[in-house]
């Protein structure tokens, strides 16, 4: 009887020992269900009893080898648990970027406000030390040492095959990415206690990146052609979206009203065959804001962006943030004004009064005003949620089965999108100026289209619905008056193939901006526009390679053959 309540207080001790240091795991699934966190907590365990059994053999001591293993989860715990409190998420490398270029202010003002959160790793540390002292009264006295190596690799055994199976039954099992490579990925490498490790990775990676390409960088200039044009509109509004794909929006012929405002606005065009030029927004905002493309993506990091081209043509640059884009392509201080919604709890409804503030401010200059959005990673009002049944109220497993639902979602979510897109049109016509507004979205994604089963986005091998996103241009009436060859430009060429990469030379060609790289066969405003036989796609490290297609041959799908190449740029 002694022996079974001394067994039983054991493993009661092992389990409360580790589950005290897998807290952020606990977290950040406790709202996806029951099953989800249960195998969530099995395939941690099984992780830690594998790493600790393994310093259990090599250290020869129950207090070593949990005061080693448990140091290194308690650190991540305490990070990632203020993470999640704040942020809902684990950290990334943009928080650490933040985290170590704070000032002093910051720092109080984060005490400040947050330092009651504090309670959380002050009791996971208090718990930690007392079942360390707990161990350390622990005598190893294992008599078959060689038992401990199998029993660690049996636990590791259980781990895998549990978290693949949460990832089966999630939505990523659907993405058409390998499930094995996003098990390793999702639930170890970018987990709880290694994430820390990968963005500290990733952090350092980008900064190597930079000093790489800095000297080239700082000395590129544009070198502007035309810096006295009097026709340069005094208004141009650029809009990034996320996660939009063209085939849902009623005003490119899809059987539901999702864009009725939209299909209001005067002089407005929508692209036919616009489409991104990767189907992950850490690979599309680089080529989109850049002149970089799949096949030479390191111009995004040697050349500047579309904010200094603007900057350098005499405009004042204003750049809404709705989500923490600065970590791909490092552009927060390039903005003369920088309006970061993405350090505070919003939707995308939040840019409107926003956006009219920054308009109404007086400036001598003309502005270039640059917003991306949350999209289709962001919430929807209450009012927006016409298309039932959908998500909004209750969690749904991502299968086949529950496609209507999901899509009732997004296009709820593509209504609330039309309404903010036209409001930031509507004002800006209202300021009475030559202008132009131009909107495309750095990738779509997949709706378990044609009944299959495949949902999301970031797939190893890129299909049309994640990569054919919508491109919208609005011109004002005054720049139609200085600017109708341009005008008619668009409108024979909204049928035509274009891709992002056109994006930096289009804007630039509207803005009226000469530039010594500008290549005007690019631009779809120019009467000398090309159209390419190919579209190429950076997805997975390769570079796939598009050609382009008829009407009907992208209709039934044809469009998603492809050749590849490898591409030895790392993916995110």
């Amino acid at each position: 009887m002694k022996f079974e309540k001394k067994t039983i207080s054991g493993i009661l001790l092992i389990i409360v020992s580790i589950l005290i240091l897998i807290v952020p795991n606990i977290l950040l699934n406790d709202s996806q269900g029951i099953l989800n966190l249960c195998l969530t907590i099995i395939s941690k365990i099984c992780l830690f009893l594998f790493l600790g059994l393994v310093l259990l053999r090599l250290t020869r001591s129950f207090f070593w080898s949990y005061l080693i293993l448990g140091t290194a989860y308690l650190l991540s715990s305490i990070i990632e648990i203020s993470n999640i409190i704040l942020l809902d998420h684990y950290i990334t490398a943009d928080n650490i970027t933040s985290l170590l270029n704070a000032s002093k202010s910051e720092v109080q003002e984060f005490y400040h406000l947050f330092r009651v959160y504090l309670v959380v790793p002050a009791v996971l540390i208090a718990a930690f030390i007392f079942i360390v002292i707990k161990y350390k009264s622990i005598a190893y006295n294992i008599k078959n040492q060689k038992l401990i190596i199998p029993l660690a690799l049996i636990a590791l055994v259980i781990s895998i095959p549990v978290s693949f199976l949460r990832i089966y039954h999630s939505d990523k099992a659907l993405s058409g990415k390998g499930l094995i490579d996003c098990t390793l990925r999702i639930d170890y490498l970018m987990d709880h206690p290694f994430n820390i490790l990968n963005e500290s990775y990733v952090f350092v990676k980008n900064s190597i990146r930079a000093r790489k390409y800095k000297a080239q960088h700082d000395n590129f200039s544009f070198g502007i052609l035309n810096q006295s044009d009097t026709q340069k509109p005094k208004l141009v509004v650029f809009i990034i979206g996320e996660r939009m794909r063209y085939a849902n929006w009623s005003i490119n012929g899809y059987n539901r009203e999702t864009s009725p405002n939209l299909e209001k606005i005067k002089n407005l065009i929508s692209f036919k065959k616009n489409y991104s030029n990767s189907n992950f927004t850490y690979g599309s905002i680089p080529l989109i804001i850049t002149q970089a493309t799949p096949k030479d993506p390191t111009l995004a990091y040697s050349q500047k962006t579309i904010v200094t081209l603007f900057k350098e043509a005499g405009y004042e640059t204003n750049w809404i943030s709705s989500q923490y884009l600065f970590d791909i392509i490092n552009e927060k201080n390039t903005p003369d004004h920088l309006y970061p919604l993405y350090a505070r709890q919003h939707t995308d409804m939040d840019i409107i009064p926003l956006f009219d503030s920054v308009l109404n401010k007086k400036t001598p200059k003309n502005r270039l005003i640059i917003i991306n959005m949350l999209g289709g990673h962001g919430g929807v009002p209450a009012k927006f949620n016409v298309f039932n049944p959908n998500d909004s109220h209750e969690d749904h497993p991502v299968t086949l089965s529950n496609a209507a639902i999901f899509i009732n979602t997004y296009d709820n979510m593509m209504l609330f999108q039309d309404y903010v897109l036209s409001e930031i049109t509507k004002m800006t016509e209202r300021q009475n100026v030559s202008s132009v507004v131009m909107f495309t979205a750095d990738h779509g994604c997949n709706l378990f289209d044609n009944g299959k089963a495949l949902f999301g986005y970031g797939s190893a091998n890129p299909t049309e619905k994640e990569t054919h996103v919508p491109m919208f241009i609005s011109v004002s009436d005054k720049y139609i008056e200085n600017n109708h060859n341009k005008y008619k430009n668009l409108l024979d060429h909204r049928d035509l193939l274009t891709t992002n990469n056109n994006l930096f030379y289009s804007l630039a060609d509207l803005a009226n901006i000469k530039y010594k790289s500008f290549v005007k066969q690019q631009s779809i405003s120019d009467p000398s526009f090309v159209e390419f036989p190919s579209r190429f796609v950076r997805a997975d490290n390769k570079v796939f390679e598009f050609k382009n297609v008829k009407d009907n041959e992208l209709n039934s799908g044809l469009a998603e053959n492809a050749s590849t190449k490898e591409d030895n740029t790392s993916k995110k």
